[in-house]
């Protein structure tokens, strides 16, 4: 028996783009916080906004490229992509909205951007091998 199993496809993704997914809920909470608080205006709450989501999806490409056993820069970058499926998602919940098209795009370049930055990043990583 292999010391180190091959790992499932929801092994490599769903912890990942959970992980990224709450991480950036939590920085986009606290940046608005900041702008209530009147430490920031709010004609910066887009440029936040993609900071967030940069932030979060690197993490997210990160861990998965950490994860996975093979292909660690694909991993990574669909993980990158979940995430940003996940968010985009989210934000079609909300009813009565218009959907600006051009936002999309430039959220969904961030997060290409920044997901292959982290898949990059993670597989290019060393792993510690332990010996028993």
């Amino acid at each position: 028996m292999k010391k180190h199993e091959p790992t499932s496809v929801v092994q490599v993704l769903a912890l990942p783009v959970l992980i990224g997914f709450v991480a950036t809920l939590v920085l986009m909470a606290i940046c608005s916080i900041i702008i209530w608080l009147g430490k920031m205006s709010s004609t910066q709450i887009s440029t936040l906004s993609l900071i967030c989501l940069g932030i979060g999806s690197f993490f997210t490409s990160w861990i998965a490229a950490r994860l996975a056993q093979q292909k660690r820069l694909m991993w990574g970058f669909i993980a990158g992509l979940c995430l940003f499926g996940c968010i985009a998602l989210l934000s079609l919940a909300w009813l009565g909205q218009t959907v600006d098209f051009i936002r999309v795009a430039i959220n969904f370049a961030v997060s290409v951007v920044t997901a292959v930055l982290g898949s990059l990043l993670g597989a290019s990583m060393k792993r510690k091998r332990y010996k028993k």
